[in-house]
């Protein structure tokens, strides 16, 4: 052979090298982790995908019965130009306000959120999450190849955006074949909207999956970069700076307006953005090793303190999730509750829209039934909040910690009750403070109605609720962790269900009764007080019973 030929001469044959080799394999075992990642999170996908599909589909026909015609929708549409929290919220309604315009608007906005909070918890679980727990090292010493583990994160998050989308579209085609102003064109344009927006903020936590090496930080920032574009988006909304809505996802549906004029360039620009995003990703991943991050790690500290027992460290470690928790909680309820005043005008001269609320809540005053909307609203985000720190020690369990503590003489009662204790500590220090924030604000907007009083019973009577969910949690972790996550969600989706939706769809009264939410001490009337004797009762009977399971089961069961 002549030295052309060996050493790969133009024209001739190259010899199969361990480089090649290895360039063919950087993707082998891809369709194994794909089917590992959505046995993992299977039961949780599809429980959010039903719960937007479910706000989807009843949301249409909802808006019809509400606001039949044009005039019935005026007072929304003035609404939304005359009322600055309402603005801040939601942005301003596009003109002419049809129905489709609306339901973008006011539910649309709604997905829109839930899609890319979903897109950052989910990337930042599957990417960094996997990567400490060592699944991905595991992987890769099984043979998986270099690009494996974040194509196969990357695609499976992207697939479960598509299949919300999709589902999305097809819902909203359905609805706009019952109603001239749903049209089949705004709907796969607000579906294509969705799917953008997810698949955005999953390039940038991926970014920030390469850059920190801890999946809370990445998990903390993508948040905090999801409340930047918020920012961005009122700003655009408030001083006329149009030009803001370019450099925020949150903004795109005001550029684009669904229903409206379906300005479909916006949406090229979003997948550009999307595009180099992960080429950065990808670029970031290529020069960095299995477990290595390119910036510090921002939690660390040198300082050492003394810990007092397991829930003094548990109380510790929480004390940012918390802290974060608690902002988003008193801002929200601040914005929902100062929407409070316009609202009552709007329910004054539209009937429609005030039986709608009245079939959510119940019959009362227009101010009892809206602080009792936004006390239900504020204790299931609280419940999500709760459930999430509940599931910790499912976590904690599966990645061996708990094992080891116990290895250290902390008695199996120790720990189970120092994760109730501060499960439940989260549960009341967020109860008590949206209480108050509630409170303070409703005076000025309900004066005479008892607002204040109003909104702390409405809110803190719902503890009862809270306590039943802390029972079937932690009775799970206690008895069988495995089910842990998927029932819990079923229990704070079905409740959300039954709080927003059941009483719209004219479900029998016992399938509201079976709730989480909604059981209240109302204030001037008699109160219902077997529901809230049912969930104390299944709250402590569940710790009692997670607590027996524990002391009985082996560790790790998970």
């Amino acid at each position: 052979m002549s030295a052309g030929s060996a050493t790969g001469a133009p024209g001739r044959f190259r010899p199969c090298t361990l480089q090649h080799l290895q360039g063919l394999q950087v993707l082998q075992g891809a369709p194994v982790l794909l089917r590992l990642l959505t046995r993992q999170r299977r039961t949780s996908a599809a429980l959010w995908l039903l719960m937007l599909w479910s706000l989807v589909a009843v949301a249409p026909p909802s808006y019809e019965r509400t606001y039949p015609d044009a005039a019935s929708r005026q007072a929304v549409i003035d609404l939304a130009d005359s009322s600055p929290a309402m603005g801040v919220f939601m942005g301003r309604l596009p003109s002419p306000g049809s129905l489709g315009q609306v339901f973008a608007w006011e539910t649309g906005t709604y997905v829109l959120w839930c899609a890319a909070l979903l897109a950052v918890v989910l990337t930042a679980s599957a990417t960094r999450g996997d990567e400490e727990s060592g699944m991905v090292e595991l992987a890769r010493g099984s043979g998986a190849g270099r690009w494996t583990p974040l194509v196969s994160s990357s695609a499976w998050v992207a697939a479960l955006l598509t299949v919300l989308s999709a589902g999305t579209g097809l819902l909203l085609t359905v609805a706009a074949m019952t109603s001239e102003e749903m049209t089949v064109a705004g709907a796969w344009v607000y579906s294509a909207l969705l799917l953008v927006v997810g698949l955005v903020f999953e390039a940038l936590t991926l970014v920030l999956a390469q850059l920190l090496r801890e999946p809370t930080a990445v998990r903390g920032v993508g948040l905090m970069g999801f409340a930047v574009a918020f920012a961005l988006r009122v700003t655009a909304d408030t001083t006329g700076a149009s030009w803001l809505r370019w450099l925020t996802p949150l903004a795109w549906r005001d550029l684009i307006d669904p229903y409206g004029a379906n300005d479909v360039g916006v949406l090229v620009v979003g997948l550009g953005v999307a595009l180099a995003a992960g080429g950065l990703a990808a670029l970031l991943h290529h020069h960095r090793d299995t477990g290595a991050a390119w910036l510090p790690e921002p939690t660390r500290s040198r300082r050492r303190r003394r810990v007092r027992g397991p829930l003094d460290l548990l109380l510790r470690l929480g004390a940012r999730s918390t802290g974060w928790w608690l902002v988003s909680l008193v801002v929200l309820t601040g914005l929902f509750t100062g929407m409070g005043a316009a609202m009552t005008d709007v329910l004054d001269v539209a009937p429609q829209a005030a039986a709608t609320l009245a079939a959510l809540t119940g019959p009362g005053s227009i101010a009892a039934t809206y602080l009792l909307l936004v006390a239900e609203f504020t204790v299931l985000l609280i419940a999500v909040a709760v459930v999430l720190r509940t599931l910790g020690a499912v976590g904690d369990e599966r990645d061996g910690l708990t094992e080891a503590v116990l290895a250290q003489g902390v008695s199996r009662s120790r720990w189970y009750w120092a994760r109730v204790a501060d499960a439940a500590v989260l549960a009341a220090v967020a109860l008590v403070v949206t209480a108050g924030a509630t409170a303070a604000v409703a005076g000025s907007q309900f004066p005479g109605e008892q607002a204040a009083e109003r909104a702390w019973v409405y809110t803190l009577s719902q503890g009862a609720g809270m306590l039943a969910v802390l029972g079937v949690a932690f009775c799970l972790v206690g008895l069988a962790p495995r089910l842990a996550a998927g029932v819990s969600w079923a229990v704070v989706s079905w409740s959300a269900f039954t709080v927003f939706l059941a009483g719209l769809l004219g479900l029998p009264r016992w399938l509201l009764d079976v709730s989480a939410l909604g059981h209240v001490v109302e204030v001037g009337a008699p109160t219902a007080w077997t529901p809230l004797v049912v969930q104390g009762a299944v709250g402590v009977l569940g710790l009692l019973a997670g607590w027996w399971g524990l002391r009985r089961r082996a560790v790790p069961g998970v």
